[in-house]
This record gives structure tokens, sequence and C-alpha cells, in this order.
């Protein structure tokens, strides 16, 4: 049963430069989810390992064409990411990696929590718009001209837009007492 010409599957599998990218879109989607932030350190070979199945199972043809397309691909990267979790739930405490972005060592598990779970609820509160133009450029490496087009806007308009949801997130960080005015404190 192969895939329709000119369908989104047959796209995909023909080397579509455009399908591909919208593919992708839906991947970092659905690995941005706040219930998959303890992976953000992976989320590129999260990316990758899904497209891998992905394309594996189009080219075994399992994906029924009557089906919804975008639900396929986000619950390929769903099952992705719970086998990842799962993984570090195996994975003992002592060898887990440090994560300098915000995983809880040993030595301020609670500290670091709190500080983690205050930075999603920030992002969370946070504008779609902005949530979705932070995903774009740092989850996604987009540069400020596919923000740009992304958005239909010039390239200044997409890199002040960036800059003002960036600076909208570290003055509710710093409201929190994260971030460089709780560093300030600290040291003085």
């Amino acid at each position: 049963m192969p895939y329709p010409a000119g369908s989104l599957q047959h796209r995909l599998l023909a080397g579509d430069e455009e399908a591909l990218d919208l593919v992708r879109r839906w991947v970092a989607e659905a690995l941005t989810a706040a219930r998959y932030w303890r992976l953000r350190t992976e989320w590129k070979d999260l990316q990758q390992e899904a497209l891998l199945s992905l394309f594996q199972s189009l080219r075994r043809e399992r994906f029924r064409p009557d089906g919804e397309f975008k639900s396929y691909v986000q619950a390929i990267c769903r099952h992705r990411a719970q086998d990842r979790l799962s993984e570090h739930a195996r994975r003992p405490a002592a060898n887990a990696p440090f994560d300098p972005a915000g995983t809880p060592s040993r030595v301020d598990d609670e500290g670091l929590l709190i500080t983690g779970d205050l930075v999603r609820r920030i992002l969370d509160d946070s504008s779609a718009d902005c949530r979705e133009m932070i995903r774009a450029y740092f989850v996604e490496g987009m540069t400020y001209a596919e923000l740009a087009a992304r958005l239909d806007v010039p390239v200044g308009t997409a890199k002040s837009r960036l800059f003002r949801c960036l600076q909208c997130l570290r003055d509710s960080m710093a409201q929190a007492g994260l971030g460089r005015a709780t560093r300030e404190r600290v040291i003085k």
C-alpha cells in the first residue's frame, strides 16, 4: 500500500525539504511539551530518534493514510520521550550526569527542584507567541531570518520581539528571586 503521490508521507520519503521542515516543527512541538522539560538537554537527540523512527515506520508502510498524520508523528515523539524518561528512571542516581542547566544534584536537590519548577511555571505563564519564538530559535535552531519568515515580519522586528520575550522572562525570574539579582544577593 504505497502512499499516494503528492501526499505528505510520499513527499517526506522522497526527500522534499518543505515536508521535512513541517514534520520537524511538529516533532519540536511535541518534544518541548512541559511534561518533557526534564529532557531538554536531550531534545536534539530525541528529535533525531523520532525522525528516524518516523522514516522507518513510513518505509514499512505502518501509517494508514486515512489517519491524522500530525497525530501519528506526535505519537512517535511521545513514545520516544517516554522511553527516554524510563531510561532515566532505571539509571542509578549516582551515575546520572550533572546537568548545569537544572538537573538536581544530590547536594541541593530541593533548591534546584524548586528553581526548575519556578522556571517552568514562568515559561508556561508567558504568551504562546513568546513560547513559540523561544522554541523556534533555541530548540529548532532557526536563524533570525527563518524566524522572521515564519512570523511574516522583517528580521529586525523578529529580533526585537524575541529580545522583548526574553526580557519579560528575565523580569519574571527576577521577581521570583531567580537570575542575576539572586546571584548578586548571594555574593554580598
